[in-house]
């Protein structure tokens, strides 16, 4: 069975340039997991930001060079953290394959979640697309400084669209047999 969120592309083609990143399950540090996601997603944006431009030292290729890899950056970086903190196979990989369109730059990730989370996700990240991203945003800030916390936790998915106005869609394939679910995550950020 399959479970769908948002607009999910039938087909994710068209792509100029690809870059696809596999990761291992969990791993005994989560401190190196962290630091190396970091180092990952700015290797990938430096990948991808690369062929952005006819003339690579124009400045306006320079200006879209520099944006493109700090949407990049951040993109990847909050989608493998998620991965990480959620994935539910201690062995099973996860990947993030990010594809620059004409148009768009695309990011596919595809990990696991434990099948007893699938309604609650399926209802939060319903929640996320039915409502105003600003209004979400400010409402998430004021919970967080209401809290005494940094307001840093959950705004990644928040972030991607109120400020990058991404596109966000979610597939989980539900097994009919064992515990964990598959849940591919689309994030597209058109140029």
């Amino acid at each position: 069975m399959m479970l769908f969120c948002g607009e999910f592309p039938s087909e994710l083609g068209g792509a100029q340039e690809s870059v696809t990143l596999t990761l291992p399950g969990h791993s005994g540090n989560g401190r190196v997991r962290s630091k190396n996601i970091g180092l990952s997603a700015n290797y990938l944006a430096d990948y991808i930001s690369a062929f952005v431009g006819s003339d690579p030292f124009a400045a306006e290729s320079l200006k879209s060079r520099a944006e493109l890899r700090d949407t990049v950056s951040f993109i990847a970086n909050e989608l493998l953290e998620n991965a990480v903190k959620y994935n539910a196979d201690a062995s099973g990989e996860m990947s993030l394959r990010i594809n620059l369109t004409l148009h768009s730059t695309d990011f596919v990730l595809v990990n696991t979640v434990h099948s007893a989370d699938v309604e609650v996700l399926h209802a939060r990240f319903a929640a996320l697309l039915s409502r105003d991203p600003a209004e979400l945003y400010l409402e998430h800030m004021e919970q967080s400084a209401a809290a005494g916390d940094t307001g840093s936790s959950g705004l990644g998915l928040l972030t991607m669209l109120h400020d990058y106005g991404a596109r966000l869609s979610w597939r989980i394939e539900l097994p009919e047999v064992g515990s964990m679910a598959t849940l591919t995550t689309v994030v597209q950020v058109v140029r």
